[in-house]
C-alpha cells in the first residue's frame, strides 16, 4: 500500500531514540521530532486520499493509520486535525472519522475555486514565463495535435483508443505542471491541490471513459490550451486568465456529468458565469497556432 511506503519514518524515530538514550533531548528538538513526523503523516494520508487509495466515505481510525505508518498515535492526531481543517476528512459522528464525500453543492464551489486559482496561475504565467518555457508548452501542444489525429483515425477505423487516451492524460498532466512552473508561485499550486474534487485516478478514469464514449470531444481542451499559450506568449495576462477560467469550468462540468451518472446524484449547480463574457473562447482565441 502507498501508506506503507512511508514506514521509513520509523528510522527517524529510532535515530531520535538513540540520541535520547545518550543524553536528554532538548524540548525544542522533541517538538521538532513530533512535528516532522506529523507532517510526514499528513503528506502520506493526503496523498493516499488524492490518489484514490483511501476512497470517499471510507472509515479511518487512528490505530489503523498509526499501524500503517509505523508511528505512534500523537503525530496521527496532529495530521488528522490538519486534514479536517482542509476538508479531506470529516466526523459525521463524535467517534467516527471518514474520508470526505463530495456533495453537488460542494462540487460546484470547488469548480469555481479551481477555475479562479488556475486563472491566476495563467495570469502569472503570462507575466513571468521565459521564452524557453513558452516554447516547451507549445511543443507539448504540437505533440498533442499528432496524438489527436491518430486517435481520430483509429476511432474512424473502429480500433481501440484507450491506451492513446491514457497518453493524452499523461500529456495533460505534463502540460499543467509546465504551466504552473511558468507562474512561479508554488503557494498557489499548493492551494490548487487542496481543491481536488476527485482524486487523481478517478479524474483520469472518468475523463477517459467520457472520451471513449464520445461524450466529450476531448481535443477541444487542447485548442483552449493553445489559446492560453498564445496569450502567455504575447503577455496578455487578462486573456490567459479569462480563457483558463472558461476552460476549467467547461472541463470540470463535463466530468461532473459523468460523476452524476455514476453515483445517481443530482447534478451540481452550474458555476456562476462572469457577466459580459462568453462561456467559451472566441474563434480567434481557440484557433490553433
Amino acid at each position: 500500500m502507498l501508506l506503507q511506503q512511508f514506514c521509513n519514518m520509523n528510522l527517524i524515530s529510532r535515530n531520535f531514540a538513540i540520541c535520547s538514550s545518550i543524553r536528554p533531548m532538548p524540548p525544542a528538538l522533541e517538538r521538532l521530532e513530533t512535528q516532522s513526523v506529523a507532517d510526514r503523516c499528513y503528506e502520506a494520508i493526503s496523498l493516499a486520499i488524492t490518489q484514490g487509495e483511501l476512497r470517499a466515505g471510507e472509515r479511518l481510525t487512528e490505530r489503523a493509520l498509526a499501524a500503517s505508518l509505523n508511528v505512534s498515535a500523537t503525530p496521527i492526531r496532529e495530521a488528522i486535525k490538519r486534514l479536517e481543517r482542509e476538508g479531506l476528512v470529516e466526523r459525521p459522528a463524535p467517534r467516527t472519522l471518514v474520508v470526505t464525500a463530495m456533495t453537488p453543492a460542494t462540487l460546484s464551489q470547488i469548480i469555481e475555486a479551481r477555475a479562479a486559482i488556475r486563472g491566476v496561475l495563467a495570469r502569472f504565467a503570462a507575466r513571468h514565463a521565459t521564452q524557453e518555457q513558452i516554447d516547451e508548452l507549445s511543443s507539448v501542444l504540437d505533440e498533442s495535435d499528432d496524438l489527436w489525429r491518430l486517435i481520430a483515425s483509429r476511432r474512424a477505423d473502429g480500433l481501440p483508443i484507450d491506451d492513446h487516451l491514457s497518453r493524452v492524460a499523461d500529456m495533460t498532466d505534463r502540460f499543467n505542471r509546465l504551466q504552473y512552473t511558468c507562474a512561479g508561485n508554488p503557494l498557489l499550486v499548493r492551494l490548487l491541490e487542496q481543491t481536488e474534487a476527485f482524486n487523481h485516478r478517478e479524474m483520469r478514469e472518468r475523463t477517459q471513459r467520457a472520451m471513449v464514449d464520445q461524450q466529450v470531444p476531448g481535443n477541444y481542451r487542447w485548442k483552449d490550451d493553445r489559446a492560453v499559450v498564445e496569450a502567455i506568449a504575447r503577455r496578455d495576462e487578462e486573456a490567459a486568465e479569462r480563457i483558463t477560467i472558461q476552460h476549467v469550468r467547461k472541463a470540470m462540468t463535463e466530468v461532473l456529468e459523468i460523476w452524476s451518472q455514476d453515483t445517481g446524484a443530482e447534478r451540481a449547480p452550474a458555476p456562476e458565469r462572469q457577466h459580459g463574457r462568453p462561456d467559451t473562447p472566441t474563434e480567434d482565441e481557440t484557433a490553433p497556432g
